[in-house]
């Protein structure tokens, strides 16, 4: 779970990702886990702010999901 610094998004984080993480901060890093095994459940708890938007992001699947919290 992340949000980003402000104008940047997905694609520049994947730059900055990419780079190993070389000058200003995209991206913070509110929590997240490693792999689940299959048959596994893990739980994770954030404390998340009205009006920010977050990104899920599942780096296995590269799958990406954006919301705002309200």
């Amino acid at each position: 779970m992340v949000t980003f610094a402000p104008g940047k998004g997905v694609k520049g984080a994947d730059r900055w990702f990419g780079s190993g993480y070389q000058g200003e901060p995209l991206v913070t890093f509110l929590g997240g886990m490693q792999t689940i095994p299959a048959g596994e459940s893990v739980f994770l708890t954030i404390d998340l702010e009205p009006g920010v938007q977050y990104t899920a992001i599942d780096f296995t699947t590269e799958s990406k999901e954006t919301f705002t919290v309200s």
